[in-house]
């Protein structure tokens, strides 16, 4: 009896300690699965952020060594874009006879009739209403209305801002050939009447306009 009863205390004290270190095993296991899962996902954060980095400083370079068209290029207030796009000279014709080239990019351009039109509505169509103006800029949108062709220029400071182009008197298109030879995202110049009262605080319209060959 002693005997057995001996041989079965041990091997109660042995499960114990078998139960003792299954458990012990089951603990330490999971904070070092949890502390290498941890420790992957901070490696990965940080090689997320040190490519992030990389290609943040290195994109424009890259775009310019490849021919990739970096997204700089898309501010539609690129001075060196609509200076390029227009007819290499030292001066440009407008309705106020030749201005220099430097001074049309600056002053003839959609943001600068715009803040000038908001500075003062009233006063803008007092000394424009009816008279012919020259507008230099990208073209953001081509479309027709009531058979007409209308070209569109957003400003770069606001994109709710616009300057509206058309040619259709008496409902008769009179530059669809024109604009058929262009297309959205060319830098163009344009020249026609402003009329104030289809100008609302959002749009600018001229019409009677061609465009600048």
């Amino acid at each position: 009896m002693i005997a057995v009863g001996y041989s079965s205390t041990l091997d109660f004290f042995k499960y114990l300690l078998e139960l003792k270190v299954t458990k012990d095993l089951q603990m330490n296991s999971t904070p070092k699965r949890f502390r290498n899962e941890t420790l992957r996902t901070l490696v990965l954060v940080i090689a997320t952020i040190v490519v992030t980095v990389i290609v943040v400083i290195t994109e424009p370079w890259a775009c310019q060594k490849l021919g990739w068209k970096h997204k700089i290029s898309d501010d539609l207030n690129d001075t060196a874009q609509i200076t390029n796009a227009i007819k290499q000279s030292d001066s440009v014709e407008t309705v106020d006879g030749e201005v220099g080239l430097n001074d049309f990019v600056q002053n003839y351009s959609v943001e600068d009739w715009f803040n000038n039109f908001k500075s003062n509505k009233v006063s803008f169509d007092n000394k424009y209403d009816g008279n012919t103006i020259d507008v230099i800029g990208r073209i953001t949108e081509i479309k027709t209305d009531f058979g007409c062709a209308l070209i569109v220029m957003q400003s770069a400071d606001n994109p709710y801002e616009s300057i509206e182009f058309s040619n259709c008197p008496q409902n008769k298109d009179g530059w669809r050939d024109e604009v058929a030879q262009i297309a959205v995202g060319d830098t163009t110049h344009i020249f026609g009447k402003y009329d104030a009262n289809l100008s609302s605080s959002s749009r600018m319209y001229i019409y009677k306009c061609h465009i600048k060959k």
